[in-house]
């Protein structure tokens, strides 16, 4: 199991990673940016940052960003356009926003690699079924089974 720090201002997309994370990840999340220093991210094994997010809250400032390109960990960049790219390094990834599924996966699968896995003490990231055998397909949840927060009905 992998530990992911997932720095994401909105609540909704928040808790779509995370729960498309839980099975196979600890999954924490950084309600501020700010908060964040190199030492306190050296515990993760991979980094998910919402940059786009937080250009349009304000909260990417110049000093997370300098820590986030120093830090020397796996990071998943999320950005609606790929071409606003905060910085170079190695083990950096970039998805364009909306987010799909099979790209956010892959893009992770590729920045946790087998020895971090092994380190965690996790198995394998994605199922994978024999040749020739067809995969059951995952159950979908709907955004509003997680956020709406009404009592059921009895």
């Amino acid at each position: 199991m992998g530990k992911v720090l997932l720095i994401e201002p909105d609540r909704i997309v928040k808790q779509a990673i995370s729960l498309l994370l839980f099975s196979h990840h600890e999954v924490q999340d950084e309600a501020s940016s700010q908060a964040t220093d190199i030492d306190a991210l050296k515990e993760y094994d991979l980094l998910i940052v919402d940059g786009s997010a937080l250009r349009d809250r304000n909260q990417l400032t110049k000093e997370f960003t300098r820590t986030i390109q120093h830090c020397g960990i796996s990071t998943l960049w999320l950005e609606e356009d790929e071409s606003q790219r905060p910085f170079k390094r190695e083990k950096l990834l970039i998805v364009k926003k909306p987010i799909e599924r099979e790209t956010f996966l892959s893009a992770l699968n590729s920045l946790l690699s087998p020895e971090t896995l092994k380190k965690a003490g996790a198995g394998v990231v994605a199922s994978r079924g024999r040749k020739g055998q067809k995969q059951k397909e995952p159950e979908l949840i709907e955004l509003l089974d997680v956020v709406d927060k009404q009592p059921l009905p009895k």
